[in-house]
């Protein structure tokens, strides 16, 4: 009886370590800030909108050689970039009529999603602050605009 015990006392506290250092983890990696960009669809982005979220939203689409060329700069710069988290909503355009739902269905919580690149700062679910477009002549307009953002704490 008392080794059925021990081994049951042995399973127990092999479970409540693993469980303790999940948790303990989990919170790590919660309190962990992150830079980075992250590609979601339009449903993703409105869930985040809807939930009240704070984040910085980039619409792109993937036919769009302005698009591309900011992503490019964003991805070559990022690092250089701490804790900047941004979230690249990238539209369905393989057809107009994805891409005119896709517009549709933003266009309900941003301003002008049809225009792209278009970047902006929303806070508990609300567009604070927004910029539009990409010039080969200030690559860097992305960076300028999000430090002349006042975030709200």
């Amino acid at each position: 009886m008392k080794k059925i015990n021990k081994v049951w006392l042995g399973v127990l506290l092999c479970f409540g370590f693993v469980f303790a250092t999940t948790f303990l983890y989990q919170w790590y990696i919660s309190q962990a800030t992150v830079s980075g960009i992250v590609a979601i669809d339009v449903d993703e982005a409105i869930t985040k909108i809807q939930d009240k979220d704070d984040f910085i939203m980039l619409v792109t689409r993937k036919e769009c050689p302005y698009c591309e060329a900011l992503l490019q700069v964003l991805n070559d710069t990022i690092d250089a970039h701490e804790d900047v988290l941004i979230y690249n909503v990238v539209m369905r355009d393989d057809t107009i009529e994805n891409l005119q739902n896709d517009i549709d269905k933003l266009q309900t919580y941003v301003p002008k999603p049809d225009q792209t690149p278009h970047y902006y700062y929303v806070y508990r679910g609300e567009v604070v602050e927004d910029e539009m477009g990409f010039s080969p002549y200030n690559p860097m307009r992305f960076w300028q605009w999000l430090e002349m953002i006042d975030f709200i704490d």
